[in-house]
């Protein structure tokens, strides 16, 4: 399928590729099919496309990349909304923030995103009662050096 990027304008992804969010992200109550475009080779950042919305994309980053400690532990009902059976096959996700002229980007540690590898089942979590914060600075050198 064809889908329009802001970031890249219109781009082809394959049908099966594309995750379906079984609860919503935060304030995006109607949007569930995403699809998770690469920014460029070798970047820990990826673009999380609405497939029906050009406009609505979410920067996300793996949170071990810039903290390698980040563990989610997902209740029972959170893991079968997804149908997730196999913790090892779930993706984690973090939405990543940048701050007007891009001179502090932070991560939203508190709400997740978690998809099911196998089946593209997704959904953004809350981690009540966590320390972590919803904008939590990225150490940008760390990924450069």
């Amino acid at each position: 399928m064809k889908i329009e990027t802001r970031a890249f304008g219109q781009i082809e992804i394959d049908d099966d590729r594309v995750m379906k969010f079984v609860g919503p992200m935060l304030g995006f109550e109607d949007a569930d099919r995403y699809a998770l475009v690469d920014m460029e080779p070798g970047s820990p950042f990826k673009i999380m496309q609405l497939v029906s919305d050009s406009d609505v994309s979410f920067l996300v980053t793996d949170p071990t990349v810039f903290f390698p400690d980040y563990r989610v532990q997902l209740s029972e009902k959170q893991a079968a909304e997804i149908e997730l059976t196999d913790p090892g096959k779930a993706a984690v996700m973090v939405v990543v923030n940048i701050e007007e002229g891009g001179a502090r980007l932070t991560a939203n540690l508190y709400a997740p995103v978690i998809v099911n590898a196998q089946n593209l089942l997704g959904k953004q979590i809350i981690l009540k009662g966590s320390a972590y914060k919803i904008d939590e600075p990225l150490a940008i050198q760390a990924v450069a050096g």
